[in-house]
């Protein structure tokens, strides 16, 4: 399964001056570092409620920008009765990343 949808991720991207793209995927790369992190922090705490809302923004960030892959993993963590570090969530989050910013430096030739 791939971590990007790269004609989704061109489509959102590949239309916007140079400056807003590096905004918006500083913010993404930003984003989902803090939500993982806040995941992996309730589920030490056992945080029901914090690790379900960090997993709900995490899916619709990543689902934003085509990261069709994660953003599923994520919506996948919300069904967790109990909170859990998920090492696979957290790979696919940093594949996200590079993901997004390999599809839009390909569109753009740079």
């Amino acid at each position: 399964m791939n971590a990007l949808d790269s004609d989704t991720a061109q489509n959102v991207l590949g239309g916007l001056p140079a400056a807003i793209v590096s905004v918006v995927l500083s913010s993404f790369e930003w984003d989902v570092r803090r939500l993982t992190s806040t995941m992996q922090k309730a589920a030490q705490t056992g945080d029901v409620v914090a690790y379900r809302s960090a997993a709900q923004a995490l899916a619709d960030a990543a689902v934003n920008l085509g990261a069709f892959h994660l953003a599923g993993m994520a919506r996948n963590a919300l069904e967790h009765e109990v909170p859990s570090t998920d090492c696979a969530l957290l790979a696919a989050s940093e594949s996200a990343i590079g993901a997004i910013r390999s599809a839009y430096a390909s569109s753009t030739g740079a």
